[in-house]
């Protein structure tokens, strides 16, 4: 099973393939999706069959699916609460938001809301080394191993976790603020180093982790601890 990530136009895009049983395109309200181009990843998962794409917004609750990601269809994720990340594992999506939202599905049509811990808004999900895990305000860290019982752990910050990757044997967690945390098992975490900037994102590829900014700069890494700036702004403050 391969995961990729990606956003779409503010919507974070969740791509799986089911098997022939799975929903085909003949579904009802379809429409156009509109012509934006990709951008930071989020989240993919393949298994044999049919595709099945579906992305989630941080302006609203509802989930957009679709079989070819050209027509999609509008679903009720079940929660009042905006959605802002999602991922795959386990033979199902899980969605996360504000007030602590945690949704699931395992076709991206029919969606049950679980019970969080947690009632901080959630910002960003990963599905790795067997574990969901979703980081979100005031260094909220919460687990699952099935998608649908949840733990939560501490952080060592208060700061609001913005984003959270999976790569070189190890979870890393950047905060609005620059904290980046890192942790062998997603449970157990230790503060790796203080990068100077406003982050929005975090992702890793070709052996490296890549954190973003609002102020467009870009750092990488490859264990979370010394951190090169890609860009003049901002500059690293320090590493611990």
């Amino acid at each position: 099973m391969n995961a990729k990530h990606m956003t779409l136009g503010g919507w974070v895009l969740c791509a799986l393939t089911l098997n022939s049983m799975a929903d085909s395109a003949t579904l009802s309200g379809l429409w156009h999706a509109p012509q934006v181009s990709l951008a930071v990843p989020s989240a993919c998962a393949v298994i044999a069959g049919t595709t099945v794409s579906v992305r989630v917004g941080g302006c609203s609750s509802d989930v957009l699916r679709s079989t070819d990601t050209i027509h999609w269809t509008c679903h009720s994720s079940g929660t009042l609460s905006s959605l802002y990340a999602i991922a795959f594992g386990c033979g199902r999506f899980v969605a996360v938001g504000n007030e602590g939202a945690v949704v699931t599905s395992t076709d991206g049509a029919t969606w049950m809301v679980l019970n969080s811990p947690t009632d901080e808004r959630l910002r960003s999900i990963v599905f790795a080394k067997g574990l969901f895990l979703a980081v979100g305000y005031n260094g909220t860290i919460i687990t699952s191993a099935d998608g649908v019982t949840w733990t939560t752990h501490k952080s060592k910050t208060d700061d609001r976790l913005q984003a959270v990757s999976y790569g070189n044997d190890r979870f890393l967690a950047v905060s609005k603020n620059g904290h980046v945390l890192a942790s062998r098992d997603g449970k157990r975490w230790n503060l790796a180093s203080d990068v100077r900037g406003i982050f929005t994102d975090l992702a890793y590829e070709n052996n490296t982790f890549t954190a973003g900014t609002i102020e467009g700069a870009s750092f990488t890494s490859g264990d979370g601890v010394v951190w090169t700036a890609k860009s003049a702004l901002p500059a690293i403050a320090s590493a611990k």
